[in-house]
């Protein structure tokens, strides 16, 4: 059942050209409660911290968690992983 299966979840919530605005945005993501971690790169020459929130449940849970971090202003949450979980 699609709706029963629950899923490890990784989504990108939020992208931010200096770390330590990624941090302060990290801290408000485990202030709701939610795991996240900090991945940072480079795209264009430019350095990039990106805050990425993971997440394990049912595809209907993650209506919860979109409206968790729309509270704390994440407006499009990419996608970065969808996995069966164990």
């Amino acid at each position: 059942d699609p709706d029963t299966q629950r899923y490890d979840y990784a989504y990108q919530a939020a992208t931010f050209p200096d770390a330590e605005s990624a941090k302060g945005y990290l801290k408000r993501v485990k202030n709701l409660g939610l795991k996240g971690d900090i991945e940072s790169g480079n795209a264009d020459g430019k350095a990039w911290h990106r805050v990425v929130v993971f997440f394990q449940g049912t595809p209907t849970d993650t209506r919860t968690l979109k409206e968790k971090l729309a509270s704390i202003g994440a407006q499009k949450l990419v996608m970065r992983s969808k996995t069966p979980a164990h």
